[in-house]
């Protein structure tokens, strides 16, 4: 049997890239959990995760899904897009929304390392879809008052 030397070629190719991608993936990843989800934690959870007694403006920031599905406004990240995120707009003082968080500005580096995360693709390991089936459950006709 005689290999095409294409073949071999485009083994090595796919390969090589596919390491690559997920030594890529692992860094993101790990940016996410250095830089990002400390921050999350400590300034967003208090008033946008499960655990918060009245969500503000009904945006979870617990999870992937909590900021793909959004709050009242939509989604809060835009991936590869900063300028189009309303997190990262709300994080700046960009805008015409409120700046967050309310009781503390973020540094400029934190700012900074929020848009970087966002214009890399907001990579974001956590799973869990409780934000989309809670969100696909409300009745928002019956909430508008």
């Amino acid at each position: 049997m005689k290999i095409d030397g294409t073949f071999i070629i485009a083994w090595w190719v796919a390969l090589l890239g596919s390491a690559w991608v997920a030594a890529e993936s692992t860094e993101k990843v790990d940016f996410f959990e250095s830089r990002i989800r400390p921050v999350l934690v400590k300034h967003c959870y208090r008033c946008h995760s499960a655990e918060s007694k009245k969500r503000k403006g009904g945006l979870r920031l617990d999870s992937r899904a909590g900021w793909q599905v959004g709050g009242d406004s939509g989604p809060a990240v835009v991936p590869h897009k900063p300028e189009q995120s309303p997190l990262y707009h709300a994080i700046s003082g960009m805008g015409d929304l409120s700046t967050m968080p309310p009781d503390q500005r973020l540094t400029a580096a934190i700012v900074q390392d929020f848009k970087t995360w966002i214009a890399d693709g907001a990579v974001d390991p956590r799973q869990g879809t409780a934000a989309v089936e809670e969100r696909a459950s409300m009745d928002v006709e019956s909430g508008r008052g």
